[in-house]
């Protein structure tokens, strides 16, 4: 445990883990770590993005942040495909990183109700595994500004970073069922109609690292622009504009 902490604070720091002679490296190889690197970048390039089925999703989430059981309701059971109603478990199971478990489970209680039959449990990611997706997927996010991000982090609280890495980016903005651009265009939503300003110019610009364009982050917040206050729409739309010439590479 004490090799694998020490090789966790190496690699977040951006310095590579060490290997004493007749040891084991921490995560097999450098090389296997470049496969996985290599091979989430590619998923990630070849993810063709629905814009429909995104604002669809996306709607949902900010149905689900807000409360609004019965327009939820409605929204589910006009799906255009019962994949779609589907996918909304996934979304649902993200909600939690904004919304707490209860607003995720309020969700999904009502997604269950509609379609009672139950999501297939994606296959378990270990400890490891969870902090080298997660550091790979907050690298696609912040770009440059990834190591900026985890001193500010830190500096609130040693254990957020890990948090954050392992539990938000690793274990569920890592999982399958929905590309990284549609789970960032996602947090963009939801941030949007919760009002968390600094998170959320952060993930306009994430999601255009991404690989997301403007104007499909305009769509998803036109789509969303019923259910939220003119002002926090506003805000959302200015930011976008704002942020398109700025990718953090």
């Amino acid at each position: 445990m004490r090799k694998w902490r020490n090789w966790q604070t190496h690699h977040l720091e951006g310095v590579a883990p060490t290997r004493r002679a007749g040891s084991s490296p921490a995560f097999r190889t450098k090389e296997s770590l470049a496969r996985i690197s290599k091979a989430f970048s590619l998923f990630c390039s070849l993810s063709l993005l629905d814009i429909r089925r995104t604002k669809f999703f996306a709607t949902a989430a900010v149905l689900a942040a807000l409360g609004g059981r019965g327009k939820l309701r409605e929204h589910l059971r006009a799906a255009r495909s019962i994949n779609w109603r589907r996918g909304a478990a996934e979304v649902f199971l993200q909600l939690h990183l904004f919304a707490g478990f209860p607003g995720a489970i309020e969700a999904l209680n009502i997604l269950h109700s509609i379609d009672p039959k139950p999501p297939k449990r994606a296959r378990p990611m270990s400890l490891r595994q969870r902090t080298v997706w997660g550091l790979k997927t907050c690298k696609m996010v912040y770009g440059s500004k990834f190591g900026s991000v985890q001193a500010a982090l830190r500096s609130l609280h040693p254990d957020l970073v890990w948090g954050m890495m392992q539990d938000g980016y690793g274990k569920v903005l890592s999982r399958g069922g929905l590309s990284l651009v549609e789970r960032e265009l996602i947090n963009v939503a939801i941030l949007a109609s919760l009002g968390w300003e600094r998170q959320l110019r952060s993930h306009i610009i994430g999601s255009i690292n991404v690989g997301a364009k403007s104007e499909e982050i305009r769509e998803v917040l036109s789509a969303i622009r019923p259910f939220i206050s003119p002002r926090r729409f506003r805000t959302a739309f200015a930011f976008v504009e704002t942020s398109g010439s700025r990718k953090r590479t």
